[in-house]
């Protein structure tokens, strides 16, 4: 799997290096699967999904928040 990041308001400080991160591409590649159908355009949108759901922005700000 390859991916494309963005960070952004990184900090270094203390040894310790912080930053909001964005995942804005990814692909994947070279998929083994025991399952028929299973291959790298399913599992990329599997993924794509799962960003969206886990990583999004508004669930993102949800979590900055405190909620």
């Amino acid at each position: 799997m390859m991916a494309e990041l963005i960070l952004t308001k990184a900090a270094f400080r203390n040894y310790t290096l912080t930053a909001e991160m964005r995942i804005d591409k990814f692909k994947i590649f070279d998929v083994v699967s025991l399952i028929d159908g299973i291959d790298a355009t399913s599992l990329e949108f599997l993924v794509s999904a799962l960003n969206e759901l886990i990583i999004g922005d508004d669930v993102a700000q949800k979590l900055s928040d405190g909620w």
